[in-house]
């Protein structure tokens, strides 16, 4: 099972190459750990997010909320991956 999870994380990265999330967090000029602090979020879960180790679009909501709401984003903003991510 866990090898079929990683061919599904490899062939979600070769699809969708951005990860909102850290896309919009560097346009930020915001290191994982400053957005940690302001967001209130484990560094370690944001890395995660941005490395798709962990599906963003399954956190809880007031995770998505804390992040989105502390980079000035709506909550689809960091979880789609939108053309550009604005």
């Amino acid at each position: 099972m866990k090898a079929k999870s990683k061919t599904l994380n490899i062939i979600a990265k070769l699809l969708y190459k951005k990860q909102p999330l850290k896309t919009i967090r560097q346009k930020r000029n915001l290191s994982q750990s400053e957005l940690s602090k302001i967001s209130g979020v484990n560094r370690c879960a944001i890395q995660a997010y941005e490395q798709r180790e962990l599906d963003i679009s399954k956190a809880q909501y007031d995770t998505l909320y804390s992040l989105s709401n502390s980079l000035g984003r709506e909550v689809n903003d960091v979880v789609f991956d939108y053309k550009d991510s604005k």
